[in-house]
């Protein structure tokens, strides 16, 4: 889809601040599942630690080499699929990618439409091969992340539908199970849209049946003033998940805040807590701002935020956070960091330029080191890099690209 419609969830969504009283998991409102092939792509990562010994190996950075992997797409069939927004979810043994809007044509002939889609990666060393899903010359086209009733009814409305859309990776939380944050949106007209709130929606994966089970929880609305912890970006280091909320409202998209609890007790927010940067500490009081809080962020950028990833790199001995500084953007920078809590680096990495589409941008651009085999074993995650992000190449067309970047 345009760039246009998508200004519901940045400016809207994460600016509104969301906020959530409850100290447990919200109530389930919709649910589907999917029958997954069997295509194993092992999740693969560093080992990080809290605090790692020595310090960033700063002189790894340079690129050798960006290899453009092409169009990520099934290419076992002859569907033309647009879609925006790859953002990608481990779980269990399988590698998963959801998609924003979809739009399929089957010999020229639209063929269908969903609001999200989802995907299953077919191997680690063909990072742009996928099989779909959702998506089939056989059954058609329908949305991965379930809608309510009327929701549904009103799906294929062009002027009035809903959408749900995702801009950061899942969480992980084990035992093959992750959870999502999905933004809800209203549309007012083809390009308008008004954002409403957000979903958790957890997946869980039965490896004996193959059957990926979708629950999405009720929407939290847009009438508070809470961060959205984890809709910007997660980290699990041991048992321990990250959670980082970009401050749309009051920085600007300058700063990112940062809560923390365990992977177990991830659905009970009384174990949350909530890092302070300014004392170094973490607190169990749910901050509420009232406005900028620079001196509490644990990372206040040189530039602004808009979609980024944070992993921790074995080749560079240390985090990275991977971005995009503007929604609409051609470039991934990084930041560095030798723990979850930073400090983080002030001077910016400028990681790769990629070639814009026709409108002279690319976006929604994601960044992972997972997908390629052997460099766990050999303290060299991090040194190649899958980066995805969606290219239109006019105002009709639109794809997902891959490209590989590999670090001297």
């Amino acid at each position: 889809m345009q760039y246009l419609v998508y200004v519901c969830l940045f400016l809207g969504l994460v600016a509104a601040h969301p906020h959530h009283h409850s100290h447990k998991r919200s109530t389930p409102v919709a649910q589907k599942s999917f029958s997954l092939p069997d295509k194993f792509t092992p999740f693969k990562s560093g080992k990080p630690h809290f605090t790692i010994p020595g310090s960033v190996i700063a002189d790894r950075f340079k690129v050798s080499s960006c290899v453009d992997e092409g169009e990520l797409r099934d290419y076992s069939h002859n569907l033309v699929i647009h879609r925006d927004s790859p953002t990608m979810c481990n779980i269990g043994s399988r590698t998963l990618w959801f998609f924003d809007d979809t739009f399929v044509y089957n010999n020229g002939e639209f063929f269908g439409a969903a609001a999200n889609s989802v995907a299953i990666a077919n191997s680690l060393s063909e990072p742009a091969q996928i099989s779909d899903i959702s998506v089939s010359v056989s059954d058609g086209v329908t949305v991965a992340i379930p809608w309510t009733s009327s929701e549904a009814a009103i799906q294929y409305d062009v002027s009035e539908r809903y959408a749900l859309w995702a801009h950061a990776p899942c969480i992980p939380l084990g035992n093959n199970k992750a959870v999502h944050f999905w933004g809800l949106c209203k549309f007012n007209g083809s390009l308008e849209a008004t954002a409403l709130g957000y979903s958790s929606v957890t997946y869980e994966y039965e490896e004996d049946t193959g059957s990926l089970t979708i629950v999405r929880d009720e929407v939290v609305s847009n009438s508070g003033s809470n961060y959205v912890y984890g809709g910007f970006a997660s980290l699990v280091v041991n048992t321990v998940i990250y959670l980082y909320a970009l401050d749309s409202g009051y920085s600007g998209k300058y700063d990112i805040h940062l809560a923390k609890v365990q992977r177990m007790q991830y659905y009970d927010q009384s174990k949350w807590e909530y890092y302070d940067a300014a004392t170094k500490s973490w607190s169990a009081e749910k901050p509420v701002p009232t406005g900028r809080r620079q001196s509490a962020a644990v990372i206040s950028g040189p530039m602004p935020f808009s979609t980024g990833n944070i992993f921790y790199s074995q080749y560079h001995n240390a985090y990275l956070l991977v971005f995009f500084t503007e929604w609409a953007d051609n470039t991934f920078y990084a930041l560095t960091a030798q723990s979850p809590t930073g400090p983080w680096s002030d001077s910016v990495i400028t990681l790769q330029k990629t070639t814009p589409g026709a409108n002279g941008y690319n976006y929604g651009g994601q960044a992972s080191p997972i997908f390629f085999e052997g460099a766990e074993e050999s303290n060299q995650v991090g040194k190649e890099l899958l980066l995805t992000y969606t290219y239109q190449d006019s105002t009709t067309s639109w794809y997902n690209k891959v490209e590989k970047l590999v670090f001297e």
